[in-house]
């Protein structure tokens, strides 16, 4: 099992970054990490509008991981 996902607002933490890597997400939604991480590093931290989408996300996928154990 993993670890508990830390994130903070707007900052997608390694553990985040992680959770997203053993997801299955679709390609779009790949997309948008892809482009959500390279904007990270580009500015520091994430727009407020991205940050939503990030979390829209991960808790499409938490609800699902939860579910299967």
């Amino acid at each position: 099992m993993r670890r508990e996902v830390k994130y903070n607002k707007n900052y997608i933490s390694k553990s985040l970054e992680n959770f997203f890597l053993f997801c299955d997400l679709i390609p779009i939604e790949r997309k948008i990490i892809r482009d959500c991480l390279s904007a990270q590093k580009k500015y520091g931290k994430l727009t407020t509008r991205r940050w939503e989408r990030i979390m829209q996300i991960y808790h499409k996928y938490k609800e699902n991981n939860d579910s299967n154990y």
